[in-house]
């Protein structure tokens, strides 16, 4: 992969074409993920990759944020008073626990 192929990657990513030049070697500057990268200096290759993350990795730490949400909302819905608020919470909870049913098959794969 040629470095202005790399440096097209960048910008799609998000990456900002910087409107000055390297102060080394005068070549186009694009600033990704809070660094400033010199298109001809720098090995920018590696910013291109994309991560491999494991699914059953993602799923368990939706699942996990799933059930704390669901013991904070437990305990806000027990201590409400306000019919709307409560009624509010426990269609929260609803989606919580819908969510979590969804994901309990594919914890296991």
């Amino acid at each position: 992969m040629s470095k202005s192929t790399n440096a097209q990657e960048l910008l799609k990513k998000g990456g900002t074409l910087l409107a000055e030049s390297c102060t080394r070697c005068g070549g186009i500057q694009v600033k990704y993920k809070g660094r400033i990268l010199c298109v001809a200096e720098d090995n920018i290759s590696d910013q291109t990759k994309f991560a491999i993350i494991d699914d059953s990795v993602v799923i368990n730490n939706l699942r996990e944020t799933l059930i704390t949400k669901i013991q904070i909302s437990t305990e806000q819905l027990s201590n409400e008073n306000d019919v709307e608020k409560q009624l509010q919470l426990s269609s929260l909870l609803d989606q919580y626990v819908k969510l979590l049913w969804k994901t309990k098959d594919k914890k296991s794969k």
